[in-house]
C-alpha cells in the first residue's frame, strides 16, 4: 500500500512539472508537462520565446541576416516574429515582418530589431520591443491574425502583468527627458492597451513593492 502510494505521488508530481520553453542553438525547445523535450523550430536563426498563457502556442523572434534593417543604434537582423503551436509545429507562422523607416512617431516608424515578446492575458496581442532610437526602444502592440501594430509608447521594457490583481495589465518602463534631471526611468501600470493607470516610482525598490503589493490583493 505505501509503495502504490508513494508511486502515485511521483506521477502526480511529474504531471505538475510546469511547460516551459527555450531557445537552444537558434532553435525553439518546448518542454511538456511530463519534462519531455519537443523541438518547434530549425532554422537556428531563433530566439527570445514566450509561451501562451494557455501553453498552447510560442511566439518568438527570429533573425534575418540577410535583410538588416537601420535603426538608431546601427544595423540589425531580429526582424521578425514567429508563433507555432506547441503541439503542431508544422502550423509554424511568421506573423510580423520588420521594415525600414524613420524616427517620427507620426509617420512611417521604423519597425526593427525585436525583442522581449510576450502574449496578452486572452492570447488576442503579442506586446513587444522594436529597436528604434538611440536613447529609447518603440514598445509596440501585435494583432498577430491581422498582422497591425500599435506604437504604445517610447521607453525601455514591457512587461504583462501575469498573477494578482491587475493580471493582463503591463508594467512600462519609460525613459522621460526632465528639465532639471535629464533622462529618468520610471515604472507605470498601463491597462492592456498601453493606458497609463499610475505611476509605479523610479527605482527597482519601488517596482518590488508593487509587485508585492499586488500579489497579495
Amino acid at each position: 500500500m505505501r509503495a502504490a502510494l508513494v508511486v502515485l505521488f511521483a506521477l502526480v508530481a511529474a504531471r505538475a512539472l510546469p511547460q516551459s520553453v527555450s531557445a537552444t542553438d537558434g532553435n525553439i525547445v518546448f518542454i511538456d508537462q511530463n519534462g519531455t523535450r519537443r523541438l518547434l523550430t530549425s532554422s537556428h536563426l531563433d530566439s527570445e520565446p514566450s509561451l501562451s498563457v494557455d501553453g498552447s502556442h510560442v511566439v518568438f523572434v527570429r533573425r534575418t541576416p540577410g535583410h538588416p534593417i537601420d535603426t538608431g543604434i546601427g544595423s540589425v537582423d531580429d526582424n521578425e516574429l514567429w508563433t507555432v503551436p506547441v503541439d503542431r509545429p508544422q502550423e509554424l507562422r511568421r506573423v510580423l515582418a520588420g521594415h525600414s523607416g524613420g524616427y517620427n512617431q507620426e509617420k512611417n516608424l521604423v519597425l526593427a530589431g525585436f525583442a522581449v515578446p510576450q502574449s496578452s492575458q486572452d492570447g488576442t496581442k503579442v506586446y513587444f520591443i522594436s529597436t528604434t532610437w538611440v536613447t529609447s526602444a518603440a514598445i509596440h502592440v501585435l494583432n498577430p491574425s491581422t498582422g497591425q501594430t500599435k506604437l504604445l509608447y517610447a521607453g525601455l521594457d514591457v512587461e504583462v502583468i501575469r498573477e494578482g490583481s491587475y493580471k493582463g495589465f503591463l508594467i512600462g518602463t519609460k525613459d522621460p527627458s526632465t528639465a532639471d534631471r535629464g533622462r529618468i526611468v520610471e515604472y507605470w501600470l498601463l491597462d492592456p492597451d498601453g493606458r497609463e493607470v499610475r505611476r509605479i516610482g523610479e527605482t527597482k525598490a519601488d517596482l518590488a513593492r508593487f509587485k508585492t503589493s499586488i500579489k497579495q490583493r
